[in-house]
């Protein structure tokens, strides 16, 4: 290897921990992500919510003989729906995870609500997965458990408001500190220390106040981010080295696939798009090269817009054409996060400056 090339690589690998413990990054992407996956989660509980009884409570008899050998369901961690002992007790559950998902999607207390929302609607899914069960919700799961571990509630969220009133209430507290803790009871005078150390603490915990060190939050945060941006660059590229059939090396995939009646939410518009073979031959080969290529194309700035364009055609494609509306979702949730930051501060400010006119 050329030392010039090794050098560089070898630069690259000095800079990642800094990359990593620097700052939290895409979290405007990653708050946008937690509103479209509470959002879906909401509107899947709210939709079902009549029904609730003959999918999951005392009414789905019909599922018994699933639940035998469900052995998912029967672990602790996603078990309260199925140990539930009456209908009031079910329905007091299913409430409850409601108001838990409308606490994540607007970012209440979202480190403690989170895993708990997780573990209930995942269980309560998988008591009828032949039903309610689609692959988006493999997506969804994957997504919310890696948004855990990263700071996704800290802009555009109930807790952000919640910190910016802390620390009018506590001017001592010092944001460049090394967290909650150190900053009640470190030693050093650059932590800003308080006299009342106790109720500073009750009073950050009260408000969403993180604990622990800046760098090693943004570690945590930045390889969660890493972690679900391979998760997304794999779902993609396997997919698009899966579509090896003859009908995807002849481009006419996208025709059979949009004319099975299972799968046609208006049929006027697929049979509109089926007349086409030119149009048809182009989404087959494009929604394959995008696929395929998605994991190369982000890297740089300009192909990565590039990229995040067509993959958000071909999942308002296949939600609108082909009704797989709940793992778009789930998908364009997480492609959400491989937007700059400034690109959403800029979009905002827009609409902030738009609103300000109408008002005017």
């Amino acid at each position: 290897m050329p030392r010039p090339l090794a050098r560089r690589a070898f630069d690259c690998a000095l800079r990642i921990p800094a990359w990593l413990a620097e700052r939290r990054r895409s979290v405007y992407g990653l708050a946008v992500a937690r509103y479209i996956l509470g959002i879906a989660a909401l509107a899947t509980l709210l939709v079902n919510l009549p029904f609730r009884y003959a999918l999951w409570g005392s009414g789905a008899a019909w599922m018994n003989e699933y639940y035998a050998d469900n052995a998912f369901t029967s672990r602790w961690l996603f078990s309260a729906f199925e140990d539930a002992q009456s209908d009031t007790q079910f329905t007091a559950l299913y409430v409850l995870l409601i108001a838990l998902t409308v606490c994540f999607t607007i970012g209440l207390k979202f480190r403690i609500v989170t895993p708990v929302m997780w573990a209930l609607y995942v269980g309560l899914l998988f008591m009828n997965k032949p039903m309610i069960g689609e692959v988006g919700d493999v997506a969804w799961r994957i997504a919310v458990m890696l948004l855990w571990f990263t700071d996704a509630s800290q802009v555009w969220s109930v807790d952000a408001m919640l910190r910016r009133r802390f620390s009018r209430m506590w001017p001592a507290y010092a944001p460049q500190g090394s967290g909650l803790i150190s900053q009640c009871f470190g030693k050093s005078e650059t932590l800003g220390r308080t006299r009342k150390p106790v109720q500073m603490l009750i009073d950050g915990l009260a408000h969403s106040m993180p604990l622990f060190a800046g760098w090693q939050r943004a570690t945590i945060h930045n390889l969660a981010l890493a972690t679900l941006i391979v998760q997304v660059c794999w779902i993609y590229f396997s997919a698009g080295t899966y579509k090896t059939g003859e009908a995807w090396v002849d481009g006419t995939a996208v025709y059979y696939a949009t004319q099975l009646a299972e799968f046609q939410t208006f049929p006027w518009l697929n049979g509109l798009l089926g007349s086409s073979a030119i149009i048809v031959a182009l989404l087959t080969f494009g929604s394959v090269l995008v696929q395929l290529f998605f994991p190369a194309l982000i890297i740089h700035p300009y192909s990565r817009a590039v990229a995040l364009a067509g993959i958000l055609a071909f999942h308002l494609g296949i939600g609108i054409l082909m009704n797989i509306l709940w793992f778009s979702l789930a998908m364009v949730a997480i492609d959400a996060a491989l937007v700059d930051d400034r690109t959403y501060r800029k979009l905002a400010e827009k609409c902030r400056s738009l609103f300000r006119r109408q008002r005017a």
